[in-house]
C-alpha cells in the first residue's frame, strides 16, 4: 500500500513539472522497484535475531511452585548447577524472604505448605 502510494505521487510530481512522454514512462516504471526494494530493506533490518536451539530444548531449573494457603508467599523449588534450592517469596513485593540451599546432588521430593509460615 504505501509502495502505491509513493508511486502515485511520485507520478503526481512528476506530471507537475512537466515532465511527459519517454522520461516519464521511464521514471515512473522505476519507482516501484526501488520503492519496495526500501521496504524489503527496512523489514529485514526490524526482524529479530534467532535464537538458540538450546534456549528451548534444556530443561528448565525450575521444579516446582506451590502457594501458601493465603496466597502472600510462594515456594520455588529449583536446580542450579546440581545444587537444590527452595526460595520463598512474598507475592505482593515480588522480593525473597529465604532461600534454602540443599547439598550438590541432593533433591527434594516434596514440598507442602502447612498453614501460611511453615513449609514440611
Amino acid at each position: 500500500m504505501k509502495s502505491q502510494i509513493a508511486y502515485l505521487l511520485k507520478a503526481l510530481a512528476l506530471l507537475a513539472l512537466g515532465w511527459s512522454g519517454t522520461a516519464f514512462a521511464q521514471e515512473a516504471a522505476a519507482a516501484p522497484d526501488e520503492v519496495a526494494a526500501q521496504e524489503t530493506a527496512t523489514r529485514l533490518e526490524a526482524i529479530p535475531p534467532l535464537l538458540p536451539t538450546e534456549s528451548f530444548a534444556g530443561r528448565s531449573a525450575f521444579r516446582g511452585f506451590h502457594m501458601s494457603p493465603d496466597g502472600s508467599q510462594l515456594a520455588i523449588t529449583r536446580t542450579i548447577n546440581g545444587e537444590g534450592q527452595v526460595i520463598i517469596i512474598d507475592t505482593a513485593t515480588l522480593e525473597v524472604n529465604r532461600k534454602f540451599v540443599l547439598g550438590k546432588g541432593d533433591r527434594l521430593d516434596w514440598l507442602r505448605w502447612a498453614g501460611n509460615d511453615r513449609l514440611l
